[in-house]
């Protein structure tokens, strides 16, 4: 019994020494001038704290015996162990304060918003084009708002594109120039709008549109809403 605990503080001693070295042990413990454990997955060092997989094995976070999230392997993404059974904060403490998204937001259920609910704003300046026409414009990009300032004196007719645009994508357009905007049915676009008719829109007018594919999978702008202020 004496020599096993004996081997035991040998073991122990090594071990520490190697960690204050910060010495390499084959497929053990220390990498660089830190402690990372490779199958056990803990790596701490100077330059801060890392946790590491070896190979192909996935990073998993566990309590209570059971992985709650994981890290994938190939593409890095945070993903739940068990679908659509874990929060992240709860109502009204230990919430998460600002979230940064750079694309897109899915949300399979309710989407509950406490104070107000702000839309991008994307200003659309139209030049004057030299003739006696109105000046044409397409009006393409994903922006939920479009503040349009129509600088042709004799006024601007619209056009609204279709491409890259989801099925359910309400549109806002707000007439902020001096000059009217005008916006009518027209398929040249590779796209339709249906309105309730030719809108001649003044200073300050809005019109609404909605984008929506139908059956045989044709799409088009369909109007919600306008106003004439």
């Amino acid at each position: 019994m004496t020599r096993r605990w004996a081997a035991v503080a040998l073991v122990f001693l090594l071990v520490t020494v190697a960690v204050a070295h910060a010495a390499r042990i084959t497929h053990g413990l220390i990498v660089a001038s830190g402690l990372t454990v490779l199958n056990g997955i803990v790596a701490l060092g100077s330059a801060g704290a890392r946790v590491v997989t070896d190979g192909s094995g996935t990073l998993g976070l566990e309590t209570n015996d059971t992985t709650r999230w994981q890290v994938a392997v190939t593409s890095g993404n945070l993903l739940a162990a068990t679908d659509n059974a874990i929060d992240v904060g709860a109502s009204g403490a230990t919430r998460p304060r600002d979230a940064y998204v750079a694309r897109n937001l899915h949300v399979a259920g309710y989407l509950h918003v406490q104070a107000a609910l702000t839309l991008g704003v994307h200003a659309v300046t139209i030049a004057a084009d030299g003739t006696t026409n109105a000046n044409a414009e397409i009006l393409a990009g994903l922006r939920p708002v479009l503040a349009i300032y129509c600088n042709d004196g004799n006024n601007c007719t619209l056009r609204v594109s279709e491409t890259g645009v989801e099925s359910g994508t309400v549109l806002r357009v707000v007439n902020m120039g001096a000059n009217s905007i005008l916006v009518g049915d027209h398929t040249t676009v590779g796209t339709r709008q249906h309105l309730a008719g030719a809108f001649t829109g003044t200073t300050n007018a809005t019109l609404q549109l909605i984008l929506m594919r139908d059956q045989s999978g044709s799409t088009g702008w369909y109007e919600l809403g306008r106003s004439v202020n």
